[in-house]
């Protein structure tokens, strides 16, 4: 026996049996619940080679469904009713049954077998799907015109569904039911959009309170950032006793690059937090001087990084004309002292 894990709470639970309701005491004398073999949320059998889903319904863990995808059939049990009145017991959830519906018309079948109706085909879901829609969407209403019970049952009356068998029975019990879920969730909804607004209303008080004390206090300057260049001596034994790199910016007099370069350096907190952190600085203008260690440089603005500890050139770069592209030649010569281990962390 194979069955839903809904029925084990059930069962745990001692809830009455919907035939105890329905059948005479004597009826039920010698008729016990007795526990399952097996609960499940999903399990595939096999058959003389057929595959067989058993599935309990992601919405509604009291129902299953068995699905046999080779042969294009699906055993609906209580989902589907057609050719009489779609019944919606107590405890059951109307919103959880439509998105049942849509679970189960993404199946591929053609046949239906359901625990009430004679109609076999995908047709039998449309009474359902069609009744229960309407339903909800008429009952919703009233709901949120937050009109009584009895206004939305004088309202709701499904008419075009009076032919059907049972409708007498079932109709205002079903608005009764739908009513009381659907007010539940409203409620719900009403008390979340309460409590957004309060937190809304306390983040704006929050708000003003910043601002007016922001008004009161001076603003924050940020602390400036200044760099110093050094001789190339000076430079090599700064960096060699504190673990940095040797930077020499090479430009001449009238180089419009080298101008731009010079404008993002002094324009960007980053590129010099970068510069002071890791790296002691050069200047040379190749008009009125000779670059260091007798290194010939093409064009400018050129950036030469030296290794301190060895006098070994790391990158000799010409050109540099974006923030983009310094900060990534930076980070790429941080990267490689950190991996070297010749440049402090």
């Amino acid at each position: 026996l194979i069955g839903p894990k809904g029925y084990k709470e059930d069962l745990e639970a001692k809830t009455d049996l919907f035939l105890s309701k329905k059948l005479s005491k004597d009826a039920m004398i010698n008729t016990r619940v007795i526990p399952l073999d097996e609960y499940v949320n999903e399990k595939r059998l096999k058959l003389d080679g057929i595959e067989i889903l058993i599935k309990a319904l992601e919405h509604d863990d009291k129902h299953l469904y068995v699905y046999i995808e080779a042969k294009e059939i699906l055993f609906a049990g209580d989902l589907i009713f057609n050719n009489r009145m779609v019944p919606i017991n107590n405890g059951r959830s109307v919103v959880n049954w439509l998105k049942s519906l849509e679970e189960i018309s993404e199946l591929k079948w053609v046949d239906i077998i359901s625990s009430h109706g004679y109609m076999t085909r995908r047709t039998a879901l449309n009474l359902t799907k069609s009744y229960l829609t309407l339903l909800t969407n008429e009952v919703n209403q009233s709901v949120r015109a937050e009109e009584s019970i009895d206004e939305t049952l004088e309202k709701v009356t499904m008419s075009q569904f009076s032919n059907y068998k049972f409708y007498e029975e079932w109709q205002r019990r079903n608005v009764e039911t739908v009513y009381d879920e659907l007010e539940e969730i409203y409620d719900f909804e009403d008390e979340e959009k309460k409590e957004v607004a309060v937190k809304k209303n306390k983040i704006v008080k929050t708000v003003k309170t910043v601002k007016k004390l922001k008004k009161k206090e001076k603003p924050k300057v940020k602390k400036k950032i200044s760099l110093r260049y050094r001789t190339f001596n000076q430079a090599m034994a700064l960096a060699k006793k504190e673990d940095k790199i040797v930077l020499i910016k090479v430009r001449s007099t009238v180089c419009k690059y080298c101008d731009q370069l010079e404008r993002i350096i002094s324009k960007n907190r980053k590129v010099k937090k970068i510069l002071r952190q890791y790296f002691e600085l050069v200047k040379v203008n190749v008009d009125y001087e000779d670059v260091p260690m007798g290194l010939y440089v093409r064009s400018t603005p050129t950036l030469i990084f030296v290794r301190a500890d060895n006098s070994k050139v790391l990158m000799h770069l010409t050109g540099i004309r974006a923030l983009g592209e310094l900060l990534d030649i930076l980070n790429e010569a941080v990267e490689d002292g950190h991996n070297g281990a010749y440049l402090r962390r």
